[in-house]
Formats: structure tokens, C-alpha cells, sequence
């Protein structure tokens, strides 16, 4: 999508989100389970009309169809994370499972860059999320933030002079 707007081409970047809301409506025509599908009409809703009620239906239909389904979390959990922020109270809780279950399936890097794209607000309430999770797994995760230059100043993270609480 990025070449499309580098070189200016909107009638391309039109075509191409057609095509991506006809595969999405024929795969839900067929399997109307398939929460990938939702996803995918999530993102073109949030590009071609901007975030507003029909993106929260079609998001909410992607969490309702596929709430642990990692490969999908692995999409959605970032597009989810983004408007975080504007999220009604049970999309907020359902985008920080998808946050917790790849930091459960121990995928530092991905969990890394999600927590670093995340605003300020959104970080802090992804790190108090981690609170509970076993002490190896947020000096882990602190290690492969700190890798990527990130600092993680908060009680439950270890830090040389401030012991992790739990």
C-alpha cells in the first residue's frame, strides 16, 4: 500500500483496497466465521472511512470469531493497538489479551515492536497487564525492549535499584 502512495498512485491504492473488501465479503459469504476476513475489512474501513463505528463492528466480529487465534493476534493486535485509545471498554480488553497471549507464546521481538508502536497511555496499560506474568518473562521482555533502545520504567519490571514487585 506504502508504493501506491509513494508514487502517487490513488486510483491504485482504490483498486487495491476493492480487491481486499471483495476477497474479504466472498470469504465471509462462504465461512462467516473467519476472523481474519473481519480483519481485513477492518483495515480497509479504517483507510478508506477512517475509524468510526462500522471499523468497531467489523473488529469486534474479528475478536468474536478469533480471540486466541495467534496468526491472526499477529495482525490484528497492532491495527488494535492503534486506536486503543478510541476502543469501547471490551474491544480494550480483548486487544490486551491479543498483547498477552503473544507475550505467552514468548514472541519478544513482535510483543517489542507492538509495546513501541503503542502511545504512551497504551504502553503503560500493556506493561501493568504484564504485572502478573512470571518475573523471567518481563525481564525478557524488558531485555529485547532495551535492545531496541526503549526504557521500561515501571514497578514491575526489574530495574538495579527498584526490586520487581510479585
Amino acid at each position: 500500500m506504502s508504493n501506491h502512495l509513494e508514487s502517487g498512485s490513488i486510483n491504485s491504492l482504490d483498486a487495491s483496497l476493492q480487491d481486499v473488501t471483495r476477497s474479504a465479503k466472498q470469504l465471509i459469504a462462504c465461512s462467516p466465521s473467519e476472523s481474519i476476513a473481519w480483519l481485513a475489512l477492518y483495515w480497509v474501513e479504517i483507510r478508506a472511512e477512517g475509524f468510526g463505528p462500522t471499523a468497531i463492528s467489523y473488529l469486534t466480529q474479528s475478536y468474536h470469531f478469533g480471540p486466541h487465534e495467534i496468526w491472526v493476534q499477529l495482525f490484528r493486535a497492532p491495527l488494535a493497538l492503534r486506536a486503543y485509545g478510541f476502543l469501547p471498554d471490551d474491544l480494550k480488553r480483548q486487544t490486551r489479551a491479543d498483547f498477552d497471549d503473544i507475550v505467552g507464546a514468548r514472541l519478544f521481538p513482535t510483543a517489542v515492536l507492538m509495546y513501541q508502536a503503542a502511545s504512551q497511555t497504551t504502553q503503560a496499560v500493556l506493561l501493568e497487564g504484564m504485572c502478573t506474568d512470571p518475573i523471567e518473562v518481563r525481564l525478557i521482555f524488558r531485555r529485547f525492549a532495551e535492545s531496541r533502545g526503549l526504557r521500561i520504567a515501571h514497578a514491575c519490571f526489574a530495574e538495579p535499584d527498584n526490586p520487581i514487585r510479585g
